[in-house]
């Protein structure tokens, strides 16, 4: 350990990620470490976004005369889950909510089931084509470890 030289990190005003630090713990004793380490070991590298958002349509035809649907989010590689955000409407005047915001499958459905499908349908029936959109938030997997 001869080669290790204890200063100031701010000695220099300018300290480099390969200067490195002496770190000790009851596991292994003292170590020497690079600011590098540390710092991937703190802070994760974000080499992409942390949140990410992804928007799952919902056709009026995947809807059951009980008024429900079931969706599922997209698997999206190096991200996890985390929860729907909103139910969008297009081209109707419904607004469905979900039964278990926070799972990847859940289903959507209409709070006043009957007078909601029956208004679903006149507006299938009208050619207005409505639809849903049903946003999911993912989290970076770098923040889930």
């Amino acid at each position: 350990m001869a080669d290790i030289k204890f200063m100031d990190l701010a000695e220099n005003n300018n300290p480099a990620l390969t200067d490195s630090i002496l770190s000790g713990n009851t596991d292994s004793g003292i170590t020497r470490i690079t600011l590098e380490t540390l710092q991937n070991a703190i802070v994760p590298k974000l080499a992409k976004p942390l949140l990410k958002i992804e928007s799952t349509a919902i056709n009026a035809a995947d809807f059951t005369s009980a008024g429900f649907a079931k969706v599922t989010a997209p698997v999206i590689a190096g991200y996890t889950f985390l929860c729907w955000q909103s139910i969008i409407g297009v081209n109707t005047s419904l607004h469905p909510i979900s039964s278990a915001p926070d799972q990847a499958t859940t289903q959507v459905w209409f709070t006043n089931l009957e007078t909601d499908y029956s208004t679903l349908q006149s507006e299938i029936s009208s050619e207005r084509n409505p639809w849903f959109q049903i946003y999911a938030i993912y989290v970076s997997d770098t923040v889930m470890k």
